[in-house]
């Protein structure tokens, strides 16, 4: 598992080590609302819970090791958002072309 506890006021809305952690095709549990929370949501990557419910990670937590299944469907799953939205080799070319058409 790759644990995101991070406070949503921050203002980070995906951490390095959530990339990371994704690549690496770890299940992720992630304390952020938002994109990150979305994005584990609709790639199966992981478990959002709510940060400083202390209760809510060990829950989080005690699903993904007593659940082997779900575990292996996270990921894979975390392997396929890596490949979708954290591919530095995808991401870098688009945002250059995006830079690139900004007015002067």
């Amino acid at each position: 598992m790759g644990l995101v506890l991070v406070k949503p006021e921050s203002l980070v809305s995906i951490p390095y080590k959530a990339c990371e952690y994704a690549a690496a095709g770890l299940a992720i549990i992630n304390s952020l609302p938002g994109e990150l929370a979305d994005l584990l949501a609709d790639f199966s990557a992981g478990l959002t819970y709510t940060a400083g419910d202390a209760g809510a990670l060990a829950r989080a937590i005690t699903t993904l090791a007593q659940n082997r299944r779900l575990t292996g469907e996270c990921r894979l799953g975390a392997r396929r958002l890596a490949e979708a939205e954290f591919d530095r080799e995808k991401l870098y070319p688009q945002f250059a072309r995006w830079l690139e058409q900004l007015p002067e």
